[in-house]
């Protein structure tokens, strides 16, 4: 369908390939330098690096602790640290905007594959609408600027269902066809790779294969079967996947907060800084116009996007962790198109009289969406991240511990995956026990040579929690936001390095942590 728009597009077509153009330009333009203090970029750059100097993919340096495994698992999957493989060898760590560049790509990647496939029931314009909604909204542009691989697994994730539902449409060949099985295989092979939640496709495909059966259902349970071998291939061959299971905790309770919670979160795709009152009844209006599209299309014929959509919020309101805004980046974009069909859908109504009317309300809808956007943007900051690594502070700690400390050492942050990237250095987090003596025993167990207390990214109270620790032998660095202590720990009595050979690459003993640790929410 591309190369048909290459050879002969017509001015509807030439009017969303310029909103999609005109939106990657702004993204490119406004990139930010620097990166805030959530650690998982550093995570994923960490796997880069690795991968491009041939270094084992899982020697990061981070210690996993199966108590807090809501840190970060011990791995990441692989395929986002692949494909930031050549903005890392432009930039290396000291310019990270060359790996930003390939996510702006990514974006731009998924704006073509929604131009193309997301919408056709919608007019050319209300499409070109549809992308200038999902690219200009506020907080998925400022997702361009976090090294995390969600607008990635998102592209990967509407070229699964478009080449997917491709299948189900067009009667191609048997050589085409079997082309196909491949290409939706690799395509979920690849949004697995980037988010282990992307094997939802799975299900998602075998349902759509006994719904469409006689419709290329075949083709799409082969190809569903062959990415479901690729994605256990990484499994048994990376295993990072299992560290998910730690965070995993089933309850009923849990899944009525998250619904809310994520309520919450997709109305701040709408946020203002005016009225919360008129954001909530945007996004009332929006979600109810969503509902009735989504209503719809089962009632005419479930295609792959409305079999997704429940399996991947599923897992999501099953996770005990809620990601927020980040999660329901993959939905943004059918919300957006379920919402202008559901306006669509209000043309059809018996009332003729009426259309002209409903015709008003739907482009007064988009011009309120845009105006929200407009006005979130004057708040917005486009200049270089003021906290975060390339903070001065932050750089002179990453300098102090290199260059005063012994690669062996072992650190307690709370931001233990950033330092191991920039210091080189093995790194934990600490427990959440408040207990002295536990905490200074996990300090022993891991080898711990040193703590790092930093009041605006520690948990609330630790500042003062640290100051009842025995285990604390003097401080040796400070500055206006950390401060390192050294700790009486084995580390200092030559056997750091067996500790942390030990340690390093794979997760502690849930046994022992389980003794030094108590059960943060009792009687669960």
């Amino acid at each position: 369908m591309l190369f048909t728009f290459l050879r002969n597009p017509t001015k509807h077509e030439w009017l969303c390939g310029a909103v999609a153009l005109l939106i990657c330009v702004f993204y490119i333009l406004t990139i930010r330098s620097g990166q805030p203090w959530g650690d998982d970029f550093a995570m994923y750059v960490h796997e880069t690096k690795n991968l491009s100097e041939g270094t084992p993919l899982g020697k990061t340096g981070y210690i996993y602790n199966p108590q807090r495994p809501w840190v970060g698992p011990k791995l990441y999957p692989p395929v986002f640290p692949v494909l930031l493989i050549p903005g890392y060898l432009m930039g290396g760590l000291r310019d990270l905007e060359p790996m930003k560049l390939e996510v702006v790509l990514c974006f731009a990647g998924l704006l073509v594959v929604l131009w193309r496939n997301l919408g056709c029931e919608l007019p050319f314009s209300h499409r070109a609408a549809m992308l200038a909604i999902v690219g200009l909204n506020p907080l998925v542009w400022s997702f361009k600027d976090l090294l995390v691989s969600d607008l990635p697994f998102t592209l990967f994730v509407y070229l699964t269902l478009a080449l997917s539902e491709r299948i189900v449409e067009v009667a191609d060949s048997w050589r085409h066809r079997t082309l196909q099985i491949l290409l939706v295989a690799a395509s979920v092979y690849l949004c697995f790779g980037s988010r282990t939640i992307g094997i939802v496709l799975v299900p998602a495909l075998l349902l759509q294969a006994i719904l469409r059966w006689r419709r290329g259902g075949k083709s799409i349970a082969w190809a569903a079967g062959i990415g479901l071998a690729l994605c256990l291939f990484q499994q048994l061959y990376l295993g990072s996947e299992t560290s998910y299971a730690d965070q995993l905790e089933l309850s009923a309770g849990k899944f009525v907060q998250n619904i809310a919670v994520y309520g919450w979160s997709l109305a701040s795709y709408w946020d203002n800084p005016f009225s919360r009152m008129f954001r909530d009844l945007l996004f009332v209006a929006l979600a109810a116009s969503a509902l009735a599209a989504y209503v719809r299309h089962l009632w005419t014929g479930a295609r792959i996007y409305e079999i997704f959509l429940p399996f991947y919020l599923g897992v999501v309101l099953v996770y005990p962790d809620p990601g927020g805004p980040r999660y329901l980046i993959p939905v943004f974009p059918l919300f957006v198109c379920y919402s202008l069909e559901g306006f669509q859908l209000l043309q059809e109504l018996p009332r003729i009289h009426l259309r002209k009317h409903f015709r008003v309300v739907r482009v007064a809808a988009i011009m309120l969406v845009f105006l929200t956007y407009g006005t979130e943007f004057t708040r917005l900051d486009f200049g270089s991240f003021k906290q975060g690594i390339a903070k001065e502070e932050s750089q002179e700690l990453f300098s102090y511990v290199r260059e005063n400390t012994n690669p062996e050492d072992v650190f307690v942050f709370r931001k233990p995956r950033a330092l191991a990237l920039f210091t080189g250095r093995s790194a934990a987090v600490y427990p959440l026990s408040r207990d002295a003596a536990r905490t200074c025993a996990y300090f022993r167990t891991i080898g711990a040579s040193y703590l790092i207390e930093a009041p605006e990214l520690d948990d609330a109270g630790f500042d003062e929690f640290v100051k009842t620790l025995g285990c604390l032998k003097q401080e040796v660095y400070q500055n206006k936001d950390f401060e390192i202590f050294r700790l009486d720990s084995p580390a200092h009595n030559g056997s750091s390095s067996v500790a942390v050979q030990s340690m390093r690459g794979r997760a502690i003993s849930s046994r022992i942590l389980r003794e030094q640790t108590p059960d943060p929410c009792p009687g669960r």
